[in-house]
């Protein structure tokens, strides 16, 4: 079945948001009439009640939010009923794997979690549901050896840590600015010192560091820049660099090589995502599992298709 990897992304998005699983059962049942009265904060005297703040995210993203913890709740129910479980061990090396593929860096991860106001433990979570719908979309779904074999040759980029570079920048607006920067480098001046005192560029708090790069990330707006980036040694302060934004001058900190696992210590991973290829579109799985889960709505407010 083609397309799996669209809708993998959307299965992603489902999962964003964090939220308690509420109970065992078959029946979600919610009813929030409960009067809430609580004072939550006052400008100029005039006090905003909690109950003001759970009407304005009910009505802005209520039903979207329930959505989530319902199907949350269906797939624990359906993995129940299924004898379908996922170890904590299993989770933690699947988020290892996540982290090494898709954020390169543990810090860029915790980086990330922290623009979605999510802690270490609710990624967690949220990846044992995938997991655990991965693992009930595919329960009845047979591939053969050679399938295997056939799918990781066709998809070994899928399973490749490509090559990164951790790089910091000095930026300026202007090439006399950066060529005069350059020499003070050259000369021995300390390059986090100058970044923070010179840079123009989003990385000077941290003394020019932009993290790490992988080719091809850069490539479609700032080619230049990922071109050079590419071509120096470690440690090397690149010529100036004109870009859109100003001219740079690069230095590559950290170069972590490409690495290809070996084909049996990520058979068990090619195998599910060679399973998943062959899966029903995700739309119609959670469709299924909403059925047999009996889903009652309590509250007319929230109304769910």
């Amino acid at each position: 079945m083609t397309g799996w990897s669209k809708q993998a992304i959307k299965m992603r998005l489902l999962f964003l948001g964090i939220g308690l699983v509420i109970g065992a059962g078959t029946v979600f049942v919610i009813n929030l009439n409960a009067p809430k009265d609580k004072l939550v904060a006052a400008v100029d005297g005039k006090g905003i009640k909690e109950s003001e703040i759970n009407s304005i995210l009910v009505k802005k993203s209520g039903t979207f939010t329930l959505q989530k913890q319902i199907d949350r709740l269906i797939i624990e129910n359906a993995a129940k009923s299924y004898g379908i479980s996922v170890s904590q061990e299993e989770v933690d090396n699947e988020l290892k794997r996540k982290i090494l593929m898709q954020y390169h860096s543990e810090n860029a991860f915790l980086e990330s979690l922290s623009s979605l106001n999510m802690t270490p433990d609710e990624a967690k979570e949220e990846l044992r549901i995938e997991m655990l719908f991965d693992r009930i979309a595919t329960k009845d779904i047979k591939v053969s050896n050679e399938e295997i074999n056939k799918y990781f040759k066709s998809n070994k980029d899928k399973f490749t840590v490509p090559e990164k570079r951790r790089v910091s920048e000095i930026v300026l607006s202007t090439e006399a600015d950066a060529t005069m920067v350059r020499q003070q480098l050259m000369q021995g001046a300390d390059f986090k010192t100058l970044a923070a005192e010179r840079s123009i560029g989003t990385g000077r708090d941290k003394g020019g560091d932009r993290g790490f790069m992988i080719k091809g990330t850069l490539n479609p707006i700032q080619p230049e820049v990922e071109r050079v980036v590419f071509q120096i040694n470690q440690g090397e302060v690149s010529p100036v660099i004109k870009a859109s934004d100003g001219f740079h001058i690069i230095v590559v900190n950290e170069i972590t090589p490409k690495y290809e696992p070996d084909f049996d210590s990520i058979k068990d991973s090619v195998t599910l995502k060679a399973k998943l290829e062959k899966c029903k579109p995700i739309s119609e799985i959670l469709a299924d599992l909403r059925k047999a889960g009996k889903v009652e709505i309590k509250d007319s407010r929230f109304k769910i298709n």
